[in-house]
């Protein structure tokens, strides 16, 4: 039914100009089946010249336009690898000038205040390497392995970033259990995840 306007359009743009048609549509089974056609006419015409109908056959062609899908999926997906290649190398680089201006700030300066404020620049650009190489393994179909860890050992780590994201108008209390609390995850998908949480929080 999707299809039915289209092909009766282009079929009688053909007719009426009495040349072969060519066409790709899907037709829908007694099954609920979809299945693609290609349908070839060609005029027929009598001993006078004049059209009379149109000879042709009608091919089924589902496996081969699978195949043309999965080859598109595939060569979009090979697009989007390189893009995020590039993205990622360019990313990777303007943090590496991020944390070279941090070094040299903390380098020139012996204030607490301002040490502190490097430490959570340091600690950003190491998250945001993270992120950019799950990008890079999602991008590349890679399974990321997750880890044996402990949440605490996890938001032990992102003190310094959840306080600096939170902004000096807002006090973060941490709250944390004494027992044990083991995770099998991956660290950076649930670093990331609490990032958003207090950025979403904040906001």
């Amino acid at each position: 039914p999707d299809e039915r306007a289209r092909v009766y359009e282009e079929f009688r743009k053909s007719r009426a100009a009495e040349i072969p048609f060519a066409l790709e549509y899907r037709i829908v089974l007694e099954d609920e089946t979809v299945v693609w056609i290609f349908h070839r006419g060609y005029p027929f015409r009598d001993e006078e010249g004049k059209f009379v109908a149109y000879i042709g056959v009608g091919q089924e062609i589902t496996e081969r336009k699978n195949r043309d899908f999965e080859l598109a999926r595939m060569q979009a997906a090979e697009n989007i690898r390189a893009i995020a290649a590039d993205l990622a190398h360019n990313f990777n680089n303007l943090l590496a000038i991020i944390d070279l201006a941090a070094h040299g700030i903390a380098r020139d300066n012996d204030n607490d205040f301002v040490i502190k404020k490097t430490q959570s620049i340091h600690y950003a650009v190491d998250r945001g390497s993270d992120i950019i190489n799950t990008l890079l393994a999602m991008t590349s179909n890679k399974i990321i392995d997750p880890v044996y860890t402990d949440l605490n050992e996890i938001l032990k780590e992102t003190r310094p970033l959840i306080s600096t994201l939170a902004g000096p108008n807002i006090q973060v209390i941490y709250d944390c259990t004494s027992l044990p609390c083991p995770l099998y995850v991956d660290k950076s998908g649930l670093s990331q995840a609490i990032i958003n949480l207090i950025t979403n929080s904040r906001e």
